[in-house]
């Protein structure tokens, strides 16, 4: 696993401080911050794979995904 930056790790740890009133311990800091950069990878795989699948009409498919994705959530 590549080495999380201390400005990374003390983003996270001001967030879940800000949010849940107790800090965070280092180990802590470290499970969320991978399990994040973990998440990114799952998303940006998928829409790697929708762009191989949709190819040119990859924006129009990314558009019409945001716009059901924001009227679902009303």
């Amino acid at each position: 696993m590549s080495n999380l930056s201390q400005k990374y790790l003390s983003l996270i740890c001001g967030i879940f401080e800000k949010r849940y009133k107790r800090k965070l311990t280092e180990t802590e800091a470290k499970t969320i911050a991978y399990r994040l950069l973990n998440f990114g990878r799952v998303i940006q795989n998928f829409y790697s794979k929708k762009k191989e699948q949709y190819g040119d009409k990859y924006d129009l498919w990314l558009e019409d995904f945001i716009e059901s994705s924001e009227s679902s959530d009303r």
